[in-house]
């Protein structure tokens, strides 16, 4: 169970005004920084505007770990008509 550090401070009697003499930060910035919501909203956010603008890069990320063998295509080997193997870029 997680209780919100407001409400422990709360409890035991430490202001924001404590917190930001203490750390030496305003009062408006303990305020933004010790609240939850907001904080879950902003990264939010972030990682929506980074998805929306590298759409290309995350279907690709996507695509390479459903394809794994994509990435070890280079390492492929045929068999040569004697049945030895030869690397596939190599053709008779």
């Amino acid at each position: 169970m997680n209780i919100p550090i407001k409400t422990l401070m709360k409890k035991t009697g430490v202001t924001l005004k404590d917190v930001a003499e203490h750390g030496n930060f305003s009062v408006s910035t303990v305020s933004r920084a010790l609240d939850e919501e907001l904080i879950l909203s902003v990264r939010e956010k972030a990682i929506d505007l980074i998805y929306e603008r590298n759409k290309f890069y995350w279907g690709v990320l996507k695509h390479m770990k459903e394809f794994p063998e994509i990435e070890k295509q280079s390492d492929k080997t045929t068999e040569a008509k004697d049945g030895s193997p030869e690397p596939a870029a190599q053709t008779r």
